[in-house]
């Protein structure tokens, strides 16, 4: 009897749901910050034409010969019937574009206009910056070097990162990706045992380059490297880096005192002389890279209590469908082809201005939500800010929790508050002595006994107590945790550690800060 496999084709109804891809855009164009949404828009009236900025005259768009009046707002979607008359009066620019010519070419002057702002952007920009590896390389003609030994010296140059330590290589190690250091075998794998010392010569004329400690593979040559024969101290500071870096980590200065023979007060001298080095060689080759920020929304008080929420509109131009293109749909010069094509684009603008229409409201939406959920925190301050998961507003607003993720996200709002990132409003809280169990799942003002205490006032809770503590005798986890549980705060000391390392602070034996005795 035999026992293979049998296949055979059977029917099966099974339901899935996919999401349209205009639906994803509109979940994607939700999430956009200000300056993503401008040039999302700008990127859609390059590439639609049937889509127009409201705002700029039609000689913008179309031949200044031409004598038609296409200035209808399309917002008001279907005002196209009075659009005909119109028609015959822009003949010129319907057999332009027959002439498959763009709209946006037909006005010379655009083209003259657009050169000049780009000759103007040009002449405003800063000139670029020389780099950390064109400085270095620029110093290799200070040298005496073979030729390949200076490809060595460039090839090592190459490697360094922005910090201008030796960087490091992806790799595949025990089956897995990770990051791997650069070694002078890696960087030369042509040198043998017996030549690998050609590459770490050509290492030491790059450490002799400036910026000093460049070169480095490990914070510890780096600042070793640093160290010149004029240095103060320079003998003892060489063995207090070599020897007890990790010490200094850890803050265990009496250790190092014994170990190296010397009072407090000599070892607090090395440790003004430690801090004249630096641990990044190449800051200032660095540019800075932060991204401005600039506010979507703006809270402003009302005259009756409570706030109000804006959406900022300044910069964002106001859409429409282009009237030309609403006249060639109806052309009977146009085949069917053309007809499409037309269609698909200015069905394509209409649900552009529409999904731009409906992010403001969903933002306005759930930003004003959180704003009146935390009024407390923009009269009193960040004390009073309450706890708050996004499904709260989620269920007040009857929308998905994933839209009012997207809503939130990367959005900064203009308050009397300062500038606030509209996540940060959100945060989970634990229970105070006096909050109860069957807390209000949404709605109220004020730190009542209903509410619990957001995370975020128990963090400032204990940046004020880290703060105002004696550093000859700094709070340890398990003192701030009773501290907090005494004030009515149920909490543990992990949480406190947890906390404490989200702030950045260091641990207490860290921060104990050791006075020379005399």
């Amino acid at each position: 009897m035999s026992m293979g496999m049998r296949f055979s084709p059977r029917q099966e109804l099974r339901q899935t749901q996919k999401l349209a891809p205009r639906l994803i855009a509109s979940m994607e164009m939700l999430q956009l910050p200000i300056l993503a949404l401008q040039e999302r828009i700008d990127q859609e009236l390059m590439e639609n034409p049937a889509l127009e900025d409201a705002n700029m005259s039609d000689d913008d768009y179309y031949d200044e010969d031409d004598d038609s009046d296409n200035t209808s707002d399309v917002r008001g979607a279907d005002d196209s019937a009075n659009e005909t008359d119109d028609f015959h009066a822009s003949s010129q620019a319907e057999d332009d574009f027959y002439q498959d010519i763009s709209p946006y070419e037909w006005s010379s002057g655009n083209a003259e206009d657009a050169a000049e702002r780009y000759n103007n952007l040009m002449a405003n920009l800063a000139a670029p910056s020389e780099t950390l590896k064109e400085h270095l390389l620029a110093q290799l003609a200070w040298f005496d070097l073979s030729p390949e030994q200076r490809d060595r010296c460039e090839r090592i140059i190459a490697s360094l990162n922005e910090r201008g330590f030796i960087g490091s290589y992806k790799d595949i190690v025990d089956g897995k990706e990770q990051t791997v250091p650069f070694t002078m075998e890696t960087l030369f794998p042509e040198l043998d045992e017996k030549s690998i010392d050609k590459a770490y010569d050509a290492l030491k004329v790059i450490q002799q380059m400036d910026p000093a400690g460049v070169g480095a593979r490990d914070l510890r040559e780096c600042l070793l490297l640093q160290i010149k024969p004029d240095t103060p101290d320079a003998e003892q500071l060489k063995v207090l880096i070599g020897r007890h870096l990790l010490d200094l980590e850890q803050n265990r200065l009496p250790q190092i005192c014994k170990a190296m023979g010397i009072d407090m007060t000599q070892l607090q001298t090395l440790l003004r002389h430690m801090r004249t080095l630096t641990t990044n060689p190449g800051a200032e080759f660095q540019e800075d890279r932060a991204d401005p920020i600039i506010p979507d929304l703006f809270v402003v008080p009302k005259e009756d209590g409570g706030y109000e929420v804006r959406l900022d509109e300044s910069e964002t131009p106001r859409l429409r469908v282009s009237s030309l293109y609403r006249n060639l749909e109806n052309s009977p010069k146009a085949t069917k082809e053309e007809k499409e094509y037309i269609r698909s684009k200015i069905g394509s603008a209409q649900w552009f201005i529409e999904a731009i229409e409906q992010r403001k409201q969903t933002i306005l939406a759930v930003s004003q939500a959180v704003v009146d959920y935390q009024q407390d925190f923009f009269d009193k301050g960040p004390e009073y800010i309450r706890p708050l998961v996004m499904q709260q507003i989620a269920d007040k607003l009857d929308i998905d929790v994933s839209t009012v993720s997207r809503a939130v996200k990367d959005k900064w709002m203009q308050t009397p508050r300062g500038i606030v990132e509209l996540r940060k409003l959100f945060g989970g809280g634990t229970a105070s002595a006096a909050a109860v169990s069957n807390a209000e799942p949404f709605g109220g003002t004020g730190q009542t006994a209903d509410d619990g205490v957001a995370y975020a006032v128990i963090r400032s809770k204990i940046k004020e107590m880290v703060d105002a503590e004696n550093k000859s005798s700094p709070l340890s986890d398990d003192a701030i945790a009773e501290t907090l549980q005494k004030q009515g705060f149920d909490i543990a000391r992990r949480t406190v550690a947890k906390y404490r390392q989200e702030l950045n602070i260091p641990s207490s034996r860290q921060r104990k800060s050791w006075v020379a005795v005399k």
